[in-house]
């Protein structure tokens, strides 16, 4: 979990959501733990997940707008976002969850 107030261009340089994403369209070599390894015995493991951005705001460039779901003012208004984020956070992954069923997984109690 990262929390991240508002993803601008600058969210893709340092900053958690970055890193995530980057970690998560790796493509990774894993080699057994033997002295002599030959290439059969490499194994490439594409671990390639979809990331979910849930941001208080957003200001970014249409190509990098994938699936990144801004609080305000796309679902509520700024006032609300701020003063009540647990509840709106909820509310927008209730929302979502049909399109990222690994959303329905979080738990969410009152």
């Amino acid at each position: 979990n990262a929390g991240e107030g508002r993803y601008d261009a600058q969210t893709e340089y340092g900053k958690v959501v970055s890193e995530v994403r980057c970690l998560a369209t790796t493509t990774t070599t894993t080699t057994p733990t033997t002295t002599t390894t030959t290439p059969e015995q490499q194994h490439t493991r594409s671990a390639v997940k979809p990331v979910v951005v849930l941001c208080g705001s957003k200001d970014i460039a249409p190509e990098l707008d994938v699936n990144v779901f801004a609080l305000a003012p796309q679902y509520f208004d700024l006032q609300t976002a701020m003063s009540q984020p647990y509840s709106c956070l909820r509310s927008l992954v209730l929302q979502t969850a049909h399109t990222w069923p690994v959303l329905s997984q979080l738990p969410l109690t009152d």
